[in-house]
């Protein structure tokens, strides 16, 4: 014990003496794979990499400075990993890179339920969750919801994982269908999972009925996004419509799709220049259509972005929409399945990227971060 007391302490007196104002700009800017060792390299350096503040900081820099698209992807083995791709100042994707993440769970059933600032949520086994960040290692396991019986559970409402900023809370929103809650048979329930408090709790004045209808979230302007429908006022048509979780108010909202998309088929939602963004298209055979919320509070300011053909061989379906992704120069990236291509708005070009890929591509995109699912 005593050896290896000294052995550290000889350790940290090497390491040379910097201000910890001027270790923190230069930390900063590393990759979590190098913090990551250097957290083993000094005590000092540990707690500093591992301050929440810190943590925040390098957070933010990476989202904003980072001009990769990491794309979460699964293997058939069960490992997830990304695929990374860069974009040039020129427009021009190069770098593609496949990264394996591996994965803690002993069982290949485990399914990505959200991802969300480096945490991924996952289901393993018959509705067990996890938090997991695969960089640092760390892996928290949520707790049973109690009074819930976990086999009699469907997940045909909304489920993901979000950040409340203002509480600066990472939060869990399960809403199921529940026969095991009463005596009258099958019920909606709303669930809460909050990691500051480690509990899940009932939520019961939510702001709306939410529709059994599963569909992978979006993380948006503070809140969690899902699609949903509904006749409309004829009953001839469905009415597809956006559902909101608001992270902080813990409450549910309707955001209208433009009057253009009765009748439609929303494919996917997503983030596009700073707004939300949504693409749609009126059978699998015709041009699909992205729009963009301009004012996220009035439903009112969608505006028609781009027409993308469909003639190239791109097939998408509700189970498989591929991924399309938009580059603060206006151009897309459209990666379904196993293939990408790109599509460039000015002469309505569409090419196929000669990137070799063959693993299932999630639609989730990854972020890399020293964000910790045990505390916060």
């Amino acid at each position: 014990m005593e050896e290896e007391a000294q052995r550290i302490f000889r350790a940290e007196a090497a390491v040379p003496y910097l201000p910890d104002e001027v270790t923190t700009q230069i930390f900063i800017k590393l990759p979590v794979k190098t913090l990551m060792r250097l957290k083993t390299v000094c005590r000092r350096w540990r707690w500093l990499i591992s301050d929440p503040q810190f943590v925040s900081k390098h957070l933010r820099l990476s989202v904003k400075s980072d001009h990769t698209l990491k794309l979460l992807t699964k293997q058939a083995d069960g490992r997830f990993g990304y695929a990374s791709i860069r974009a040039l100042d020129e427009n021009v994707f190069a770098g593609f890179e496949a990264v394996n993440l591996g994965t803690p769970f002993p069982t290949r059933r485990v399914i990505l339920r959200g991802s969300c600032n480096g945490l991924l949520f996952v289901e393993v086994g018959v509705k067990e969750f996890h938090l997991w960040n695969p960089l640092t290692r760390e892996v928290k396991s949520l707790p049973s919801m109690p009074g819930v019986v976990a086999n009699e559970i469907w997940i045909r409402g909304v489920l993901g994982l979000g950040f409340d900023e203002i509480n600066e809370d990472y939060k869990v929103i399960f809403a199921f269908e529940d026969d095991n809650a009463t005596k009258q048979g099958i019920v909606m329930r709303h669930m809460l999972y909050s990691l500051r408090a480690d509990a899940w709790r009932d939520l019961h004045d939510v702001g709306m009925a939410i529709k059994a209808q599963y569909d992978t979230s979006l993380a948006f302007n503070g809140a969690l996004h899902w699609f949903s429908y509904k006749d409309d006022d004829s009953g001839d048509s469905l009415l597809w419509y956006i559902v909101a979780f608001d992270m902080a108010s813990e409450r549910f909202r309707e955001i209208g799709l433009p009057d253009k998309l009765v009748g439609r088929f929303p494919v996917q939602k997503l983030c596009v220049n700073g707004c939300l963004g949504v693409v749609e298209s009126h059978t699998l055979s015709t041009t699909y259509h992205l729009w963009a919320l301009k004012n996220y509070d009035d439903e009112g300011s969608w505006s028609l972005l781009y027409r993308i053909p469909s003639s190239w061989p791109i097939h998408f379906n509700r189970l498989n929409t591929g991924v399309f992704w938009v580059s603060q120069k206006g151009v897309v990236l459209v990666s379904p399945s196993f293939d990408f291509f790109l599509f460039d708005p000015m002469d309505c070009s569409v090419k196929q990227l000669p990137f070799d890929f063959n693993a299932i591509l999630l639609n989730r995109s990854f972020v890399e971060s020293l964000v910790s699912p045990n505390r916060i």
